[in-house]
């Protein structure tokens, strides 16, 4: 940025044509586009406009009307001599020269040691230098600067150690038995290949995994109630237990806190931009998050009494059912189970499951942060990966049914399909920088509280599946926060615990034992 505002201002300087009216009106331009200004750009360059005219222009500043502005101001004229290529300022007389002016040469920012040039610095008129500014230039110098690091000492959380911040797991005893399952259908490949994994290669219609594979059971014809039921924070009968074994005082599901933590990321970052790297020329510059990511939630805090302790409860008021839901549950099944074991969830075979398998709880692990006791659901498990080896199944929906979802409830399919890795529409890549915006966010959290290694992405247009990547937790954190080595993500993570805990701490103790606060 710093350096196309000089390429600018030299550019302008240097033109023959260049009055002093169109370089304050340039100046003023750049400006309103939220450059910084020129009087900074003058001093880190020795506060001479002469030390950013480059050596090699012979441009003559020539122009009347600059030379009479410039006279007024009491600034002497600079001329070049064309043929040694040097500054013709000697033959201005002594007593000519205005006081102000320092004689004193200074070296050309990019002359050698072996051919040194001297120039005489001068100064620009009041006007130029900003001191009498307008109330608008104030208000444009004090907005934000998005690319400063964030000062930690307007935020009430100074003085608080992170030391106590770091995720810790917590073993459950009666919990120790359930594992979480393993990929099916040789899908396990995708997770030590990166990049996209077709089930059907578009040229030779050649299959890259078992054809049974890409055909996703319709909603209508899915028993849900052959699966185990899922328990909010506060309805959990395990959590309120380890919660008082382990001496926390708050307990709360992964999916109930990432909203939280999403408006502390845009807090502590200042905005920062997403990082469009992973991606080609086509999507350079454009990704924002989108509205659905970057508005605003609310949780409630929940007193138990029998155990004495507080759930955090997301508050899904204004949230409806949609397909989706419904049809993510079942093809993470479909994921990890044969094809015969999978016939059995269809609801005319589903009398075929027996009670245990109805009733059996899934895999979860617990953690403890600072006073929260935190519930992520294993999805699954590789032991081949780095550290615990688990790791989320997320299926993602193509464009065309996640932004029409009111006509895909009603209608239930799509002829939307990804045809090729790169472009705009219809492409994995498209997909993919859509994911970035949505939900990479949320996805990184829920990775780094459940300590898992990453997630499994099945593209899919609700009738069959296109393909599967395999992104680990780094990638997210390179598109997010630009940088893939955990570190400005943990210690935003940390701080963010930090932050919610000393308000719900100040909260409970301020209004104890409440039954229900709702939190936005």
């Amino acid at each position: 940025m710093r350096g196309q505002e000089t390429f600018r201002i030299r550019t302008l300087v240097a033109s023959r044509i260049c009055a002093r009216q169109r370089l304050v009106a340039s100046i003023e331009s750049l400006k309103s586009r939220g450059f910084a200004s020129v009087s900074k750009i003058l001093q880190e360059n020795g506060n001479s406009l002469a030390s950013i005219i480059d050596k090699h222009e012979k441009t003559v500043l020539t122009n009347k009307a600059l030379s009479k502005q410039v006279q007024k101001a009491d600034v002497p004229r600079i001329q070049f001599d064309k043929k040694n290529k040097q500054v013709k300022s000697e033959k201005y007389a002594k007593s000519q020269r205005p006081a102000n002016i320092n004689t004193k040469p200074v070296l050309w920012p990019d002359a050698k040691k072996s051919k040194t040039k001297t120039r005489p610095t001068w100064e620009l008129p009041s006007s130029l230098r900003g001191e009498s500014k307008d109330p608008v230039a104030v208000a444009e110098e004090e907005a934000y600067d998005f690319d400063a690091p964030p000062n930690f000492e307007e935020f009430p959380f100074q003085g608080i150690s992170l030391t106590q911040y770091h995720l810790t797991a917590i073993d459950v005893p009666s919990e120790a038995h359930i594992v979480p399952p393993s990929l099916a259908h040789g899908i396990d490949r995708v997770l030590f290949n990166p990049g996209v994994h077709l089930i059907q290669d578009p040229r030779s219609r050649v299959y890259n995994f078992p054809p049974a594979v890409k055909d996703i059971m319709p909603v209508n014809e899915f028993d849900f109630d052959a699966l185990p039921k899922y328990h909010i924070s506060s309805s959990d009968p395990v959590l309120p237990q380890v919660a008082k074994d382990n001496g926390l005082n708050y307990f709360v599901s992964t999916s109930s806190l990432t909203s939280t933590l999403s408006q502390f990321h845009f807090l502590l970052s200042r905005n920062r931009p997403l990082n469009a790297k992973n991606l080609t020329r086509n999507y350079e510059g454009q990704l924002e998050y989108s509205k659905a990511a970057s508005m605003a939630s609310s949780i409630f805090l929940k007193y138990m009494p029998k155990s004495g302790r507080y759930a955090i409860d997301i508050d899904k008021s204004g949230d409806t059912d949609i397909i989706l839901m419904y049809l993510g549950r079942s093809m993470e099944l479909q994921l990890v189970k044969s094809p015969e074991e999978y016939e059995k969830y269809r609801i005319k075979n589903s009398h075929l499951l027996s009670p245990d398998e109805k009733k059996e709880r899934e895999a979860y692990h617990y953690s403890k942060c600072g006073d929260f006791l935190l519930r992520s659901q294993q999805d699954c498990m590789d032991p081949r990966l780095p550290g615990t080896g688990t790791f989320d199944l997320k299926t993602r929906a193509v464009a065309a049914v996640r932004y029409d979802i009111k006509h895909m409830n009603q209608v239930g399919k799509t002829g939307y399909q990804l045809k090729t890795l790169y472009g705009q529409y219809e492409s994995f890549e498209s997909e993919y920088a859509d994911l970035i915006r949505t939900s990479f966010l949320k996805y990184s959290m829920q990775a780094r509280i459940g300590r898992m290694d990453g997630i499994l992405l099945a593209y899919h247009n609700m009738a069959r599946i296109f393909g599967f990547q395999y992104v680990p937790l780094e990638e997210m954190d390179l598109c997010i926060h630009g940088e893939n080595h955990k570190f400005i993500a943990q210690q935003e993570f940390e701080t963010s615990i930090a932050i919610l805990n000393n308000f719900v701490n100040q909260l409970t103790k301020k209004h104890p034992q409440q039954v229900c606060f709702k939190y936005v």
